[in-house]
């Protein structure tokens, strides 16, 4: 399996770089993927956001989607 580069958080733009600082371990490896491509990672990250601030599924039933999904990929 190939394994992504660590990211030096010096090298993100500013707000990103904040949030990839301020992430919990597991955070980061979520980050990791997408700040190898930092307008990439603003972009995807501003709409995860805004659909999750004006989406129109609960939150409780949004989590139930997901659990569903992790059992099917099993």
């Amino acid at each position: 399996m190939t394994r992504l580069a660590q990211i030096d958080a010096a090298t993100l733009p500013g707000e990103l770089r904040g949030a990839f600082e301020a992430a919990d371990p597991r955070g980061k490896m979520m980050l990791t993927p997408t700040a190898h491509a930092p307008a990439l990672m603003g972009a995807l990250h501003h709409f995860a956001d805004v659909l999750g601030e004006h989406g129109t599924i609960a939150a409780r039933l949004v989590e139930m989607l997901r659990l569903r999904i992790a059992f099917h990929n099993q």
